[in-house]
């Protein structure tokens, strides 16, 4: 636990912010101080490092096992096995050792940011504070019970103690209101900011007030009551959401510079291989119902000109019958290309949001029209990507069976549409919280068992606890199996 909890040192954090950020090189590396001193370490250089460190974890581990558990992708047969084992449906302790230890790392340098900002400094820490707990969330959405209240404290406790779930995520909504109570308006987002760099604060507060509805939502099931408390207090205090796609979607956006690449496409240059394939759940789901987003999500078969997956897990029953060139990959040029970006919030999942607050009834109001704002869901989505925003389809598909909402009378045959459409427009860019949101609902409800599942007839509800814990903690409570439901997930 030592390691997973210690400040990390200037030398470590330079070292991951030249082999992640996009940040210009010679603005945040030209340091003068000592090395060795991690009190001399800026807020300014901690802020970036740390955005970058966790939009490498989002956007690599966590974005491959989350397009595989939302059956967006499935193993490569064409080309061995090297993520076979979660379409397998397993997942060991030592698999997760690098998220855990990367996340909790996030989360003591967005502490040493927020203990170290000074007067002039108040837009670092309201940031760091936003930040942490979507780290958190991440952290707990994957684990289950996590250590928190004594965590983060270095050498003083390397035994810190697991919370419950509940705790973890009453704390993310002090975090996040006590960021925006000290949002300095006069001054913009850092430069140094890789988010929204040198932007108004609003943009900040949109991303905060929907982060808010999110962990809200989350709780929905489990905590209806704290659940419709919390977005009604949105609603009074006239909260804004993330709207616009072209300007509001939270991002980290990657260069064809090397060190400065999408970490996805690093990992395959790496292993000089192509691992992942479309899986037919999605694929097939989106040509059904002629989705042009498919040339954004997906690349065609290059043999045939045409979209072309396998069964989700199938990958072990057709090793040596399969060559990539008959098959769709994922997307070469938006989803899987070293200029792709890593998307923690966007407009199209806070309309989709909203949407669901408003069917449940928590969102009173004209301006909470469950039909416009799964609408706008939808239309943000496809003006996200190259392709599909210069397609004047998304009319007539929003109309289109299946697809539109007037046909839906229930409250179940609504959520259904809204958390349908929602898993869709995550497809590739959002993995982690498709997979997360499917835990929580059951939506889609089409999911197929993985041909090579060796859980029999079940999903994955969880990642593992990392082996770190397992040998080190000793206040570790002691292992879950993948298929041990996450607390609000309260479904069958």
């Amino acid at each position: 636990m030592k390691k997973l909890y210690k400040y990390s040192k200037p030398a470590l954090l330079i070292a991951v912010l030249f082999t992640l950020t996009t940040c210009k090189k010679n603005k945040f590396l030209d340091v003068n101080k000592n090395p060795n001193n991690p009190e001399l370490v800026g807020v300014q250089l901690v802020l970036p490092t740390t955005e970058a460190n966790i939009g490498y974890m989002m956007g690599n581990q966590l974005t491959i096992i989350g397009g595989l558990w939302a059956q967006y992708w499935t193993q490569d047969p064409a080309n061995g096995s090297q993520y076979g084992n979660y379409d397998e449906y397993i997942n060991i302790s030592p698999d997760n050792d690098n998220v855990w230890a990367s996340l909790y790392t996030a989360a003591t340098n967005l502490n040493y940011i927020i203990q170290n900002a000074d007067s002039t400094q108040k837009n670092y820490a309201a940031i760091a504070y936003f930040m942490k707990a979507y780290d958190f969330q991440v952290i707990t959405d994957a684990f289950g019970r996590v250590p928190l209240s004594q965590a983060l404290k270095g050498v003083s406790n390397t035994s810190p103690k697991y919370d419950d779930e509940s705790m973890v995520y009453d704390s993310l909504v002090v975090w996040i209101n006590a960021g925006l109570k000290i949002i300095d308006a006069s001054r913009k987002s850092p430069a140094e900011d890789l988010i929204y760099p040198g932007a108004d604060m609003t943009q900040w507060q949109k991303f905060a007030n929907t982060l808010l509805l999110k962990i809200y939502i989350r709780q929905g099931q489990i905590r209806p009551t704290v659940a419709q408390a919390g977005i009604q207090a949105l609603n009074t205090s006239q909260a804004q959401y993330l709207s616009d796609p072209t300007a509001d979607d939270a991002m980290l956006r990657y260069t064809t510079t090397i060190y400065q690449q999408y970490p996805l496409y690093a990992t395959g240059v790496y292993l000089q291989v192509n691992e992942l394939m479309a899986s037919n759940t999605c694929l097939n789901y989106m040509l059904q119902l002629n989705d042009t987003r498919l040339t954004d999500f997906y690349d065609y078969a290059s043999a045939t000109g045409q979209y072309q997956g396998i069964p989700q897990g199938a990958w072990k029953n057709l090793i040596g019958q399969v060559q990539d060139a008959n098959y769709s990959l994922p997307n070469s040029t938006e989803i899987i290309a070293a200029t792709a970006s890593v998307r923690f919030l966007t407009s199209s999942e806070s309309n989709f949001l909203q949407a669901e607050a408003a069917v449940r009834g928590w969102s009173p109001g004209a301006s909470s029209d469950p039909a416009t704002l799964y609408a706008q869901g939808v239309t943000a989505s496809w003006a996200s990507w190259i392709n599909s925003s210069t397609d004047s389809s998304v009319n007539a598909y929003l109309v289109s069976d299946s697809v539109n909402f007037a046909t839906a009378a229930t409250q179940n045959q609504k959520l259904r549409l809204i958390l349908t459409q929602k898993w869709v427009s995550m497809c590739g860019n959002q993995n982690f919280e498709a997979w997360t949101e499917w835990r929580r609902t059951r939506l889609p409800d089409f999911f197929t068992i993985s041909q090579s599942s060796v859980i029999g007839n079940s999903f994955p509800r969880r990642m593992v606890y990392p082996s770190a814990e397992v040998n080190n903690n000793g206040s570790f409570p002691g292992l879950q199996p993948v298929t041990a439901k996450i607390w609000w997930d309260v479904n069958p």
